[in-house]
């Protein structure tokens, strides 16, 4: 099981990602990635859209800047090796994609 992410048509849920462009995000990366941004000072709102693992999660494009800036400050919290890192890159990659598309981040737990 994981938390699947998509870029989709915010409207209505329509999946925008002809290119079969996702990540996922395994339950132990998740866990290890919101146990870690709970013992840092900086908040991260956006982020914290997908704390609940089997809860979907959305961000709408005109806050996508924000929430690529979010992966990109989160991003310097883990070790280069660490799985959340891995998960980064994909996300980051996606994000900047919904943005330039335009479309939404949509996460589902299959």
């Amino acid at each position: 099981m994981a938390l699947d992410f998509f870029i989709t048509d915010g409207r209505d849920g329509e999946l925008l990602d002809s290119d079969g462009i996702t990540c996922q995000l395994e339950l132990s990366t998740h866990e290890e990635l919101f146990k870690r941004l709970a013992m840092i000072d900086q908040k991260f709102p956006l982020l914290q859209r997908f704390s609940d693992f089997y809860d979907d999660g959305f961000v709408a494009r005109d806050i996508m800047a924000d929430f690529i800036s979010e992966i990109e400050h989160a991003t310097m919290h883990f070790e280069m090796e660490s799985p959340v890192k891995r998960f980064f890159e994909p996300l980051h990659s996606l994000s900047v994609l919904a943005f330039a598309r335009p479309g939404d981040i949509s996460a589902f737990c299959d």
